[in-house]
């Protein structure tokens, strides 16, 4: 049995998608597809329940997951510790977070890092909040970034800063009046995310009951489709800023109706210490805490 099928099997189990376990893996999504035949041949059964183009894990999969995560887990923890003996250096970090933190706020964090430490491997991957704890959970990322509220008993959870939320829409739409945002149209985040929850909140707080909702899974789409004229959104600041200082978007103010900034922070796992982690983290709270 190969190690590398278990990991094929793992990372597909966990995003129930082949593309993306690639993605993770840095393999094609053919090359997942054939780990995991070969493990299916060795185990004598079939791991997933294939429907058209959904996966689902079978049942001889759904028994042997707990364990294969728990092999991986010990083997991956294993290497990483022989090469910090060999050069704490040259090991291998991985980093997940938020598209935004990604875009607008990892790239100086990364470039302090690459300059200090030029030997490391590096792997940053963008996702939602959800799949950036699940990642840092399982020991797939060894930090995460999020911009949600998390409890989490088994991650340390380390407030970073806050991030501005603004209320924006094209100069054609703004308005102050509270019947008339209320009417919409309203792009929003989709339902299952610390996103969504958030704003959830907000319009929970100020008993205002958005209509006429378009949902979209990412925050880019939601300002492209705000600077297109096609609604209101909340988002954070520093996606929307340069849209701003160029007029495509204006910030919508109206009194006791100002989003409050969404907190963001560090997430890892206290006990899987390293000399490259510790000193990521040291320079995140360097460039990013308030």
């Amino acid at each position: 049995m190969d190690f590398q099928h278990l990991q094929a099997f793992c990372r597909t189990a966990e995003t129930l998608n082949m593309t993306r376990a690639g993605e993770i893996l840095c393999l094609s999504q053919p090359a997942v597809s054939k780990q995991i035949q070969m493990l299916e041949r060795d185990l004598g059964g079939e791991l997933f329940v294939r429907q058209g183009r959904q996966l689902s894990l079978s049942p001889l999969g759904q028994l042997i997951l707990p364990q294969a995560r728990s092999v991986i887990q010990q083997v991956e923890e294993l290497q990483q510790q022989a090469a910090q003996a060999i050069d704490p250096l040259q090991g291998r970090l991985v980093v997940a977070a938020g598209s935004v933190t990604v875009a607008y706020l990892l790239p100086e964090v990364l470039t302090a890092f690459r300059r200090a430490y030029p030997k490391a491997q590096l792997a940053v991957f963008a996702g939602k909040t959800t799949e950036t704890v699940r990642m840092v959970d399982e020991g797939i990322a060894h930090i995460g970034l999020v911009s949600s509220k998390v409890i989490h008993h088994h991650l340390q959870i380390e407030p970073l800063f806050h991030d501005a939320m603004v209320l924006v829409a094209t100069p054609s739409l703004v308005t102050e009046d509270l019947a008339q945002l209320a009417v919409g149209p309203w792009l929003i985040f989709t339902r299952g995310t610390g996103f969504r929850t958030y704003i959830d909140d907000f319009f929970a707080a100020h008993q205002f009951v958005p209509q006429n909702v378009m949902e979209m899974d990412s925050i880019e789409a939601l300002r492209e489709m705000a600077i297109a004229g096609l609604g209101y959104s909340l988002l954070p600041l520093r996606a929307v800023k340069e849209a701003i200082e160029r007029g495509k978007l204006q910030v919508i103010y109206r009194e006791r109706f100002i989003p409050a900034a969404r907190c963001n922070s560090l997430i890892y796992r206290k006990e899987n210490s390293f000399f490259l982690k510790e000193e990521f983290l040291s320079l995140a709270r360097k460039f990013l805490r308030d």
